[in-house]
């Protein structure tokens, strides 16, 4: 006879850990921005780039960061979408025009940077778990109490 199992999927846990996943990969972003040497060339213009910022959304909604959606980031949906940059001259910078070559300043930091993911997600994963635990071992305590 074939044993029938049931499975129940713990909503809140999930919610947390794609939360503490987007906290992490914010937190990486930042990193990325922080680690970024910003070049002042005078084909940009001095001043230009100066900072860099982030932003990230959660099941459709802003979690974090302080930068604007950019139009073409798509956040419907479930899941963790993270953006992070450098204001409108950067791009040309960036990659280049055909007038100028290439001078990547972003991509090389993110490179750098990207090995070390590993530890940032974890971290905010674990933190939002263990306060998604101690709310649910508090809801536990607060109803033993009101029933007994």
């Amino acid at each position: 006879m074939a044993r029938v199992s049931r499975v129940v999927i713990n909503r809140a846990a999930l919610d947390a850990v794609t939360l503490g996943m987007a906290d992490g990969l914010l937190a990486l972003a930042d990193a990325v921005i922080a680690r970024t040497k910003v070049p002042d060339a005078p084909v940009i213009g001095q001043g230009l780039i100066e900072t860099g910022d982030t932003v990230a959304y959660a099941f459709g909604k802003k979690v974090g960061g302080t930068a604007k959606k950019p139009k073409a980031m798509k956040v419907r949906g479930l899941g963790v979408v993270v953006a992070g940059g450098f204001g409108f001259p950067a791009h040309f910078a960036e990659f280049g025009t055909i007038h100028e070559p290439a001078r990547p300043f972003l991509t090389p930091a993110l490179m750098a940077t990207l090995p070390d993911a590993g530890p940032y997600v974890g971290a905010a994963v674990r933190r939002r778990l263990a306060t998604t635990g101690a709310r649910a071992a508090l809801s536990g305590v607060i109803k033993a109490r009101a029933t007994g």
